[in-house]
Formats: structure tokens, sequence, C-alpha cells
């Protein structure tokens, strides 16, 4: 057998190189932030002991996402230097605050009671925060569906400014 001995033209760097790149530097930084964060859910989730873990579960889909669509655009910006309209901006910011607010909804304003009767989980509602109609968890129903929309908004239109961007000028990370 013939082993090649060609480059791949892949320049992969070990965790710990001694050569620093500033790419790979964002890039180690980025996934030690996202363990960090998956981590400390994890270790949130031990210390409580749950009964409902899909909250945790979904809390650590959202924070993943967040941290991409962050490292995304940052990585097209301060790395690239490509250009983002100040609408993909704001969007970008809708996302997370809703998000967030999502999220706020979801692990402090719900009272969640798996495996109980629906009349027993009534009597057990919490009272209704927002506009004295919806209980937390309508509030997140509402803001985690506005966030899936603009979320999904966001994904289709980042990338405009660069439809006249030639295949080959693009940047790849």
């Amino acid at each position: 057998a013939v082993v090649s001995t060609q480059s791949t033209g892949y320049n992969r760097l070990p965790l710990f190189s001694l050569k620093y790149n500033k790419l790979a530097g964002t890039q180690k930084l980025v996934g030690v932030v996202g363990i960090l964060l998956n981590l400390t859910v994890l270790a949130g989730c031990l210390a409580t002991r749950p009964t409902n873990f899909s909250v945790y579960l979904i809390t650590v889909f959202v924070l993943n996402l967040v941290l991409y669509l962050v490292y995304y655009v940052s990585m097209k910006t301060v790395h690239y230097k490509e250009e983002i309209s100040h609408v993909h901006v704001v969007l970008m910011c809708s996302v997370v605050l809703c998000w967030f607010i999502a999220l706020f909804y979801l692990l402090f304003h719900t009272s969640i009671a798996p495996g109980i009767a629906p009349a027993l989980s009534r009597e057990s509602a919490k009272q209704c925060v927002v506009l004295e109609m919806f209980d937390g968890h309508d509030a997140w129903h509402f803001f985690s569906a506005l966030a899936l929309l603009l979320t999904n908004f966001l994904i289709m239109v980042v990338d405009d400014c660069q439809a006249t961007t030639q295949t080959s000028r693009l940047h790849v990370f």
C-alpha cells in the first residue's frame, strides 16, 4: 500500500499549541465557554434534582444556540471584517433578548408538574404575571415561539450582505 504524504489543506492546531493563531484562539475560547456553560447547567440540574429534566435540556439547547449565533456573527465581523447591516444587529439582539426572557419564564415562573392530572395541575397553577391574564408557562410559550421565529429570520438573512460575493472569496470557519 502506498501512503500519500500530500497535504490535505487543513492546518489543524492542537488544543494547547505553542503557536498562537488569533482565529484558533477565539475558537478555543468559545469552545471553553460552551463547555463551562453546559457544565454549569449540568451542575444546577444535579444540585436541584429536578422532577422535569426537559427544562434543563431546553436550557442547554437554547444557551448553545445563542452562543453559536454570537460566535458566528463575531467571526464574520471581528476576524473577517465582513459587514453586517444594522437590521441584522437589531434582529440578533432581539433573538437573544427573546430567548433569555423565554428562559426566565421557563426556569422561574412556571409550575410544571408532570405526572399529575390536569385538574390538579390547574389548581397548583401560579398567579397570572403577564397582563394579569397569562401565567409564566403561557409567557414561556409566547416568547419561545417569538424567539424561534426571529431565529429563523436571522438565519435566513444574516448573509444577505454577501449575496454578490464570489463563492471562492467566502470565508469558511
